[in-house]
């Protein structure tokens, strides 16, 4: 599936890990349930985006306010170029530049 095409809106932010090894590139993995579509979507299908390559990576979250919009989701809206991805949290930001973005269902 493509990062542009994905429906962010309400989605949920399940996880994030970040593995780093002393001479290996770093990799982040995002975990996050989404709504098939925008409209009428009554579950969230669970995914997991793996950045490789790791360039850049800032993350600014207020944890409480994660955890209090979790049930109605707490992704605001996402944006993918290229090379970067954005998630606009209510309660934060995740910005990440990478050389490989992989999208998998869990």
């Amino acid at each position: 599936m493509d990062l542009k095409s994905l429906c962010w809106h309400d989605g949920r932010l399940d996880g994030l890990r970040m593995d780093s090894h002393r001479y290996g590139p770093v990799t982040l993995q995002i975990d996050v349930s989404l709504y098939p579509e925008p409209i009428d979507a009554k579950t969230r299908s669970r995914h997991t985006i793996k950045c490789s390559g790791v360039k850049k990576f800032k993350c600014s979250c207020d944890i409480s306010e994660l955890m209090t919009n979790r049930a109605a989701g707490n992704i605001n809206s996402g944006s993918f170029s290229k090379d970067t991805l954005i998630l606009e949290l209510f309660g934060g930001t995740i910005h990440v530049s990478a050389a490989e973005f992989e999208f998998k269902n869990r």
